[in-house]
């Protein structure tokens, strides 16, 4: 059974902003039965990179590494459990988070970032941006932005995830214009069609037994997430697997 280990992601910026101090680490000792934090890897948003399943590209991991990922939060209920669910196993995710969201509880924003995850985008309201017009699936993606940014309090990380995982050429474009990376995924833990925290470990697990690696998508607006990731140690041990958490090594405005 291969080790478990975590990884981190790091931004490298090539656009001109101030410096950030380096997001924290897991603070805990090496201990095998905790997920923990392996390595750090530089992503260059500059070309606004693809990550996940639909991009063919997740060449920053090794076999057997994983990035948590949390979508369409934060919502108090789950993201705090989740939260300290991570800390506990001393590892960390990166969070996508809806703007009107962010904007409702600004103060769990802040917690996520301060607890040295990191905090992505995921539009503002989560509307599929393949079913509306280039002029307001790009004003979904700006308002998304500006909503977390201003919720958080400083610029952000520029990672997105697309609603429904539905993208455009047009957006793909305005991304890459920005210089923002957009992730995909590459194992779905379907936690939004169960109540059962077992059902979401299986599934995880099943995804991983397939790919090896990769992209996991969960949901911190999901009861299910939040009670299965008390138990993400014994899951990513099962599957042999290394989780990896993505971060800012230095301040970019998307």
């Amino acid at each position: 059974m291969r080790t478990v280990r975590a990884l981190c992601l790091a931004v490298a910026c090539v656009a001109a902003g101030p410096s950030q101090p380096a997001f924290a680490q897991a603070a805990c000792a090496p201990d095998p039965a905790k997920l923990g934090v392996s390595r750090t890897v530089v992503i260059d948003t500059q070309a606004g990179p693809r990550f996940g399943f639909q991009y063919k590209d997740a060449g920053f991991l090794a076999d057997g590494e994983v990035v948590l990922t949390f979508d369409d939060g934060p919502s108090r209920a789950y993201t705090k459990p989740i939260l300290d669910a991570l800390a506990t196993h001393c590892t960390k995710a990166t969070f996508f988070m809806v703007g009107r969201m962010a904007l409702s509880d600004p103060q769990m924003v802040k917690n996520v970032a301060e607890q040295g995850h990191t905090v992505g985008t995921h539009t503002w309201s989560h509307a599929n941006l393949h079913q509306i017009g280039p002029a307001a699936a790009e004003a979904e993606i700006e308002m998304g932005i500006s909503a977390v940014r201003n919720a958080l309090g400083r610029p952000i990380t520029p990672f997105f995830r697309f609603p429904y995982l539905r993208d455009t050429q047009g957006t793909l474009r305005h991304l890459a214009g920005r210089h923002v990376a957009a992730f995909s995924i590459d194992v779905d833990s379907k936690d939004y069609t169960t109540t059962s925290p077992s059902a979401v470990i299986g599934r995880v697990l099943g995804g991983l037994a397939r790919s090896r690696k990769g992209i996991i998508l969960m949901h911190d607006i999901q009861a299910s997430t939040a009670r299965a990731c008390r138990h993400c140690s014994l899951s990513s041990k099962r599957a042999g697997t290394r989780s990896s958490t993505s971060g800012p090594r230095r301040t970019c405005k998307p």
